[in-house]
């Protein structure tokens, strides 16, 4: 297992959840250190921001070489501001639904997804913000 395999299944299994999406196009998303124009102040569509963040890693068992690693997949889904969260709760509820306790497989790498949780944070300047938050476990064969 290495992390950039985990952060690229990880990837792999959001960019099929936002191709399934009627709300969003993946251009719409703002990946990880990756060009992404600024969002300004008659902006009409939604964006998602989108961030892998490792949490912990331990060995397997005493003795072992096998690594079992952690984090959370978070979505920042944002709108323009005074609209209703209508639309950010909507593509929040298809991105939890994609994620829910699933397991995704690319490129060798497997991937567990826990239970997701959505938080509406509010008012983030010109735009609504609500989060999805959603841990992973991965381990080595």
């Amino acid at each position: 297992m290495s992390f950039s395999s985990v952060h690229n299944c990880i990837r792999n299994k959001f960019s099929e959840i936002i191709d399934a999406s009627s709300l969003i196009d993946i251009d719409q998303v703002a990946w990880d250190n990756a060009r992404f124009r600024d969002r300004e102040v008659g902006d009409d569509e939604p964006w998602v921001s989108f961030h892998v963040l490792d949490g912990g890693s331990e060995q397997n068992g005493l003795g072992s070489v096998d690594i079992r690693a952690t984090g959370i997949a978070l979505a920042t889904v944002f709108v323009p501001i005074d609209r209703g969260d209508k639309i950010a709760l909507e593509l929040a509820d298809e991105i939890k639904d994609g994620f829910f306790s699933t397991v995704h497989t690319y490129a060798g790498t497997r991937v567990l997804f826990r239970t997701p949780s959505v938080l509406t944070i509010g008012r983030d300047g010109i735009w609504w913000q609500v989060n999805v938050s959603c841990p992973y476990l991965t381990e080595d064969a």
